[in-house]
């Protein structure tokens, strides 16, 4: 089993994903690899993949497990196209519902913690604001760059999908009292780098320079645990500035700009606008 999970890696290697995604996989194939790597093909049953992810599923780790039994539909498939096996053990195995268990974030918390970002440093309340009027992913925002402002517009080509995106500089989230154009501008100060999110400050051995996703999450939830709010077990992490973005937009625009806003892709929105096949900018 070991010498096919590392042919497949290959496989997928030879597919070009994102690199984000590469990563995730390698740690599920090393996973899957320490559990199964000394057993023959032939001899991973059912009960054997059931067991595997049973144990994931009992320490409340069923996205875990969900991912892990994709990975596996997907090998055992290739393997049975090569003729080494005549069925997929993984397949009777059930789907684990994952529940997410993620707090919601409201506009008067964001605001609070907003206020907080500030005594934090400067990008962080850049990166909250931004975050917000664009509805982008932490990795988007982060790869701002003032380079791909133009025509005024500022593109953006989402690290996650590939989508692409041109988000007019006049937008405007009325409730926030954010417009993009002022942000850019303020980002642009004392900043001699392209990104538009940029830290002066050195800490730590840290150079100063644009900021990481991993730092922005960081200081995210560091300055909203250092709020009066309180959350429940699982509170809300930077990530959750585009749901709220998205409902905040729903509400003033409609369902159809939130959903264009954030790049997503089904049929209800391809009916809406034109499907540029990743050739174009879908313009905002």
């Amino acid at each position: 089993m070991k010498a096919w999970l590392e042919r497949y890696e290959v496989i997928l290697e030879r597919r070009e994903l994102k690199p984000n995604t590469m990563k995730v996989r390698r740690n599920q194939i090393a996973t899957i690899s320490d559990e199964f790597g000394r057993v023959p093909l032939s001899a991973v049953s059912t009960k054997n993949v059931s067991t595997f992810l049973e144990s994931y599923i009992i320490c409340d780790k069923k996205s875990m497990a969900s991912g892990l039994r994709s990975v596996l539909l997907n090998i055992f498939r290739a393997v049975i196209v090569e003729g080494h096996i005549e069925r997929n053990p993984a397949e009777p195995t059930r789907t684990p519902t994952h529940k997410v268990k993620r707090e919601r974030l409201l506009l008067e918390q964001f605001e609070i913690i907003r206020d907080a970002a500030t005594a934090h440093s400067e990008w962080a309340a850049n990166a909250c604001d931004l975050a917000l009027v664009t509805g982008q992913r932490i990795e988007d925002v982060s790869l701002f760059r003032f380079s791909g402002i133009r025509d005024g517009r500022l593109f953006v080509t989402q690290e996650k999908t590939g989508h692409k995106l041109a988000l007019p500089l006049d937008l405007r989230l009325d409730s926030a009292d954010l417009v993009l154009q002022n942000l850019t501008d303020h980002c642009r100060k004392n900043n001699p780098s392209d990104f538009i999110l940029y830290s002066v400050v050195r800490r730590g051995g840290r150079k100063p320079g644009p900021l990481t996703p991993d730092g922005i999450t960081q200081a995210f939830s560091d300055i909203r645990d250092s709020t009066d709010l309180k959350f429940g077990p699982n509170p809300p992490h930077f990530h959750e500035l585009r749901s709220l973005a998205s409902r905040l937009y729903e509400r003033e625009r409609g369902e159809d700009f939130a959903q264009r806003l954030l790049g997503h892709k089904n049929l209800t929105i391809t009916k809406k606008y034109l499907d540029a096949r990743g050739a174009e900018y879908v313009m905002v």
